[in-house]
């Protein structure tokens, strides 16, 4: 129970810098621009014309669900990064607010244990970020479904894909906070871990590149422990656009996101626990 106390009162603090409705504005402007300057015109369930700002992008006939998957795959690519890149930004200084000297003595005196208030913390962040990404993603096949008649639920599947990807990245944000509570110093964690997981998704191209055996072998080795970001990315886009996905893959890398987002979180309650406020 003390979790969600915490959680709710993260949320509170949200609510009360105005970031739920800064976050919902400017994604409801998004979707409204898309509903103006895309149209699709629809014949017999088919795909016969697209036009952007009014100019015409295509015209070849074809099935409307087919046509629109790259649609789709593209929406989730943005969903997905933009969600990291907005999540680094607008939750590093929620994370050194909630451990500002004076707040966290007022929470420690309560009877909350340690690792409820960092875990509370944890998740009321993640509840934000998800609503904020399902009301996108929601908001997209809405505007398409209105346009075309298609509805596909696999945009909204593909953002729990990019919601698990920033959960590990947020798990090093917060115990860089519990560390370092300098909101620079966080975002930095964040981007490090996110442009790190872009780098081991492609570690064997990068090998290929490096003639030094041992400096190879050496990243190949680092790789191991940093999420793939790319390739979870891949997942996502093959959700959204309802194509074949390799569902041992998937499970592998999901898995891997969640170990190093519990083994980060882990570690910021090992240091937390111990840290004299």
């Amino acid at each position: 129970m003390n979790v969600i106390n915490v959680a709710l009162e993260v949320l509170r603090e949200a609510v009360h810098r105005k970031w739920f409705l800064g976050i919902t504005l400017g994604i409801s402007v998004l979707l409204a621009i898309m509903w103006n300057v895309l149209q699709f015109e629809i014949v017999d369930g088919a795909l016969a014309a697209t036009e952007l700002f009014g100019d015409l992008m295509g015209s070849d006939i074809q099935s409307a669900d087919v046509a629109l998957r790259p649609a789709f795959r593209i929406a989730s690519y943005i969903i997905y990064y933009g969600v990291l890149v907005f999540g680094i930004a607008v939750c590093a200084p929620l994370a050194t607010t909630l451990l500002a000297p004076g707040r966290i003595d007022y929470l420690l005196a309560l009877p909350i244990a340690r690792w409820e208030l960092i875990l509370g913390s944890y998740v009321g962040v993640l509840v934000l970020t998800i609503a904020g990404t399902l009301y996108g993603a929601a908001g997209f096949m809405t505007v398409l479904g209105l346009k075309t008649g298609v509805w596909s639920t696999g945009i909204l599947l593909s953002t729990v894909l990019g919601s698990i990807t920033f959960a590990a990245i947020y798990a090093t944000m917060l115990t860089m906070a519990i560390f370092i509570r300098y909101t620079p110093a966080i975002i930095i964690a964040g981007l490090l871990v996110m442009f790190g997981g872009v780098l081991a998704s492609n570690i064997e191209a990068i090998q290929a590149e490096i003639e030094t055996q041992w400096l190879s072998e050496s990243l190949g080795l680092i790789s191991q422990f940093v999420p793939r970001v790319v390739r979870v990315s891949h997942f996502a886009a093959d959700i959204a656009g309802s194509m074949p996905v390799n569902e041992a893959m998937l499970i592998r890398s999901i898995g891997g996101m969640l170990f190093f987002g519990l083994a980060m979180l882990c570690l910021g309650l090992w240091h937390f626990e111990r840290k004299d406020f």
